[in-house]
């Protein structure tokens, strides 16, 4: 699909968010996450969330624009304490788009390398990490398989 194309008087696009859009996400996910003053954890606006939903929720991507829309451009230009009583002040009014926005922003977060390293763990998935698994021994299932209440027989 190319950047924008009209069909049948709609504009498709495949950029989720326009500039405007990102630039305020990304000033808002300062405010929920700011960066550390020592500059060892980014601020969650340093994070690309869009390109994260875009592959894990892309469906989150409609909340998020209802989120922005709920902050003006002024948003931008506001002190730290402004921006935080707006937000606290969204969350309270919002609360379902606001903890949808909060859930997505901690799972991108928390899985960022220096946000890992930064909190002493090791950047990267855990496995195979202190973790063994004989190729072909699938006696770890054993419990699942033969519990009938969380296993679905086939």
């Amino acid at each position: 699909m190319s950047a924008s194309m009209k069909d049948n008087n709609k504009i498709v696009t495949d950029q989720p968010l326009t500039l405007a859009q990102t630039e305020l996400l990304s000033d808002l996910l300062n405010v929920l996450i700011p960066a550390s003053d020592d500059g060892l954890m980014p601020g969650a606006g340093e994070l690309d969330l869009k390109g994260y939903l875009q592959l894990q929720s892309p469906d989150v991507i409609a909340v998020v624009r209802q989120v922005l829309n709920h902050f003006s451009a002024d948003f931008q230009s506001m002190s730290a304490v402004e921006g935080h009583q707006r937000v606290v002040a969204f969350s309270k009014a919002e609360p379902g788009l606001f903890e949808t926005l909060l859930f997505h922003t901690y799972a991108c977060y928390y899985q960022d390398d220096r946000v890992m390293t930064g909190i002493g763990l090791a950047a990267g998935p855990p496995f195979p990490r202190g973790n063994s698994l004989d190729s072909g021994d699938l006696t770890s299932l054993d419990k699942v398989v033969s519990n009938s209440r969380g296993y679905r027989r086939v």
